[in-house]
């Protein structure tokens, strides 16, 4: 437990220095087709479900080892930063007592090399999970490069229930909330599918919500819980670029909140949890 708070502290702080972060279309798996089906993510074995994330409320997906196949989903999708860091959430949950399966999940940025007529991993973030990842962690891991001379074209992300050969039945693996870090010195305009984000989630006492604004502005953030009753609100003024705004939250009890960010040509919204 000690061990995720730092975890969690460590991600916090990084994010808090960021020029901004990187998502993709459904990165957050919130965009569902159905319970078995989710856009922009190709399952290429065992079976896939919508899961509740009971870290901040979310939906998540759970990808499940079946008798004919172990679980895997993949997304392929155009990116051409060369990001520093990789963020996601995950949990890991055996099919029984006397499974011995590994997971992984593997996060690659690569590029078509016309010299060699073939693609080339340019970094690449691998991480492996054991029966101890059975709650929801979340995990910041910095990308290995390879070739720091060029630029990405294309993001790979493989997510394995298990890499075993003899892969157990009902193994699950559930993921969530992918994320990168933007490198140091790209603008806001530069920044594209800049996402909003509460971090650390769940909060205890301190949190820093980051979103973008696209041009100078007043800004009201008002904070709401579950039933709909305003919280708190705060009105402030900020130039254009990733805003970093702190929030207190030592006076709310623990349950799920929502965030409405307006602005003069925007509306964010998001939820976060307490967790005392």
């Amino acid at each position: 437990m000690k061990h995720l708070l730092l975890i969690t502290l460590l991600l916090g702080s990084i994010l808090v220095k960021a020029q901004g972060i990187y998502g993709f279309t459904n990165s957050g798996m919130e965009t569902w087709t159905s319970n078995t089906s989710i856009s922009n993510w190709t399952l290429v074995g065992g079976s896939i479900s919508k899961v509740q994330h009971i870290k901040n409320g979310a939906s998540g997906a759970a990808i499940k080892n079946e008798a004919g196949s172990a679980g895997k989903l993949v997304a392929a999708f155009p990116f051409t930063a060369k990001v520093p860091r990789a963020f996601f959430d995950y949990k890991f949950t055996l099919g029984s007592t006397s499974a011995a399966d590994t997971c992984l999940i593997d996060i690659m940025l690569t590029r078509w090399n016309t010299g060699t007529s073939s693609r080339e991993i340019i970094a690449r973030v691998v991480r492996s999970g054991v029966y101890t990842d059975f709650s929801w962690q979340t995990f910041s891991y910095p990308f290995t490069y390879f070739n720091t001379l060029v630029s990405p074209d294309s993001c790979f992300i493989a997510i394995s229930t298990s890499i075993n050969a003899g892969f157990n039945v009902g193994t699950t693996l559930s993921v969530d909330n992918f994320a990168f870090e933007a490198p140091n010195g790209i603008s806001a305009s530069n920044a594209k599918n800049t996402s909003t984000s509460v971090y650390p989630n769940p909060v205890k006492t301190n949190a820093t919500i980051i979103f973008e604004l696209r041009k100078d502005s007043k800004v009201s953030l008002q904070i709401s819980d579950v039933t709909g009753k305003v919280i708190d609100t705060y009105n402030f003024e900020r130039n254009a670029g990733i805003q970093h705004e702190q929030l207190n939250v030592e006076n709310l009890k623990s349950g799920i909140y929502f965030y409405e960010i307006k602005s003069a040509d925007d509306l964010k919204t998001g939820k976060f949890t307490v967790s005392k």
